[in-house]
């Protein structure tokens, strides 16, 4: 399952999707994000604190934390879904500038789509509801919002354009070789690693949705030829784009 990073800045953003399993390097966005275990179980981190997720249970996860998905259950089914923090103005409010000391919580609310704006925001603050009950919270200044976070919100923004290790470095005014050294030591693989990542997940998106060329799409990903996006697709997906594209198409 692949999504965006980069949700909509809309005050009424809310969105749910199903899936079998989720597996997803760290990242982060301003929307809060909620991620129910259906079935089976999944290791999720937050923040560097790693839970093993089982069926029943959930996590809410705040504007700008890190975190990451990985199955641990080839049988797994779960709810993800987004909602932006206007949604629920008055939590964010009473929260915002403090940190859960614990994620996860028991969900029992029945979800469901819908297309009016007062059942999501009911919606989204029965979540936070549910969430906040005797919950602890520590304060977390703006210090606390560390390098890595800021090389991701650059990446976020830029990956399908120029968004080299040196790239990245200028911008936050660090050397190069001490931020090559750090994204890996937090995030497990290397920068460019990352960024190609991004390109290929938004790749996908393009071939699923668009009659847009390879071609077009791989410059469009910021990729600078068809070899180097035809590689890095494969190497990802485990088909080239071509035969990606051709697979969808035989499945509708």
């Amino acid at each position: 399952m692949f999504f965006e990073l980069a949700h909509s800045t809309s005050e009424n953003e809310f969105s749910i999707s199903y899936g079998k399993r989720i597996d997803f390097p760290l990242h982060l966005h301003r929307s809060f994000e909620f991620y129910v275990q259906v079935k089976g179980n999944a290791y999720i981190t937050v923040d560097e604190k790693t839970y093993l997720l089982q069926s029943g249970q959930a996590v809410l996860i705040f504007p700008y934390q890190l975190h990451s998905y990985k199955s641990n259950d080839g049988d797994s089914e779960i709810i993800l879904g987004f909602f932006s923090p206007e949604m629920v103005s008055e939590f964010y409010k009473t929260r915002h500038g403090f940190i859960p000391e614990n994620n996860v919580f028991d969900f029992n609310i029945e979800i469901a789509n819908t297309s009016n704006v007062f059942l999501k925001k009911a919606l989204a603050y029965k979540i936070c509801g549910l969430f906040d009950t005797d919950r602890k919270y520590f304060y977390k200044d703006k210090t606390d919002i560390d390098l890595a976070k800021s090389i991701l919100l650059y990446i976020e923004k830029n990956f399908s354009k120029k968004c080299s290790l040196k790239d990245v470095s200028d911008y936050v005014g660090y050397d190069y070789s001490y931020i090559s050294k750090l994204f890996k030591r937090k995030l497990g693989i290397t920068l460019k690693s990352y960024v190609n990542r991004l390109r290929i997940q938004r790749a996908v998106n393009l071939l699923k949705n668009t009659d847009n060329s390879v071609l077009d799409i791989a410059f469009e990903c910021g990729f600078g030829c068809l070899r180097s996006f035809d590689r890095e697709f494969f190497s990802v997906i485990g088909l080239k784009p071509t035969e990606y594209r051709k697979s969808v198409a035989e499945q509708t």
